[in-house]
């Protein structure tokens, strides 16, 4: 059994794993012992100024640390992942969870063999505009949910196209929201600045006759991101770049498009913060993590399935 704090680090220190790294430095149910990245000059200062090891190769974790991070290229997840798991320690791995999802079903049932927790980082489930939408929307059914979600360019994120850069979030958003099976996929995608498409549009419809509707670009002159939910009975606006929420309730006798939107509040949290420390806790408590490994499997295979249809120029 694992006491706190836990031994942690972590894998792959480039521009997120640095945020990784001093989260971990802060939590008290975390003793971070030392992060590994090949690139010596970016890791090892940041391991100085943190007081913890450094290392170039990930294998030299084992029989140190309990639980990683790791925040590495897509390809390299899998194989990082399998080492951690075979030798009993816990796993937070940044989205997508795996470049394939064969090699995702591989890291679930290794994970669910070796009693290991396996969490994906699909960090808006922690952004707290949508646990505050959650709480508002109750047991309320979604009809309908529309999302945008829209960067500045930037360079390090062209290994992936857009789908698997930012879509994917909106996707896990949706199929945490709406509980039930995808009938159809409609999408539409351009290049412009990358080799892969940077902008995507989809549509989704579900067996229960929802229906998602899902833009995202990286080419956009600011960051933008909003998801929006609609029920029979209330419209809710989750601002999740501003971390703000809202909802307007419809009226026998005001139109909804009259009825005025009403600020929520929002409790003000670190998103990167609570999703390591959630990580933590499922450790420590042996419960399943709020984001599963199969939630980022399935989030992975729609986005697959978008990428695919896009591909071949028509939808299912």
């Amino acid at each position: 059994m694992i006491t706190p704090p836990l031994r942690t680090a972590v894998i792959g220190i480039g521009y997120l794993g640095r945020f990784h790294a001093t989260k971990y430095a802060a939590l008290p149910n975390s003793q971070l012992i030392g992060l590994c990245d090949t690139h010596t000059t970016i890791a090892e200062p940041l391991a100085q100024q943190l007081n913890v090891q450094y290392w170039p190769h990930y294998e030299a974790i084992l029989g140190q640390v309990d639980a990683v991070s790791i925040v590495t290229p897509t390809e390299s997840h899998e194989a990082i992942a399998r080492f951690c798991l075979e030798n009993g320690i816990h796993v937070l791995i940044e989205k997508p969870i795996t470049a394939s999802v064969a090699s995702a079903e591989t890291l679930i049932q290794l994970a669910e063999k070796q009693k290991c927790c396996l969490q994906v980082g699909h960090i808006e489930r922690f952004n707290p505009a949508f646990q505050t939408l959650l709480t508002q929307l109750g047991s309320e059914t979604p009809v309908r949910i529309h999302t945008e979600r829209f960067t500045p360019f930037v360079h390090r994120a062209c290994n992936v196209s857009v789908i698997l850069d930012l879509l994917i979030h909106d996707i896990d958003l949706i199929h945490t929201l709406i509980a039930s099976p995808i009938q159809h996929i409609q999408a539409q995608g351009m290049q412009v600045w990358s080799s892969t498409y940077d902008t995507v549009s989809v549509h989704i419809t579900f067996e229960n006759h929802a229906e998602a509707f899902l833009s995202a670009s990286r080419v956009h002159h600011t960051p933008y991101r909003q998801l929006h939910v609609f029920t029979h009975s209330t419209d809710y606006m989750a601002d999740l770049h501003q971390k703000r929420c809202y909802a307007r309730h419809h009226s026998p006798t005001l139109t909804t498009e009259g009825s005025p939107f009403e600020e929520v509040p929002v409790t003000a949290e670190d998103a990167l913060m609570t999703e390591i420390d959630a990580f933590l806790n499922s450790i420590i408590t042996h419960t399943p993590p709020r984001v599963t490994g199969r939630a980022g499997s399935q989030a992975l295979a729609i986005c697959t399935q978008i990428e695919h249809l896009l591909a071949e120029g028509k939808y299912t």
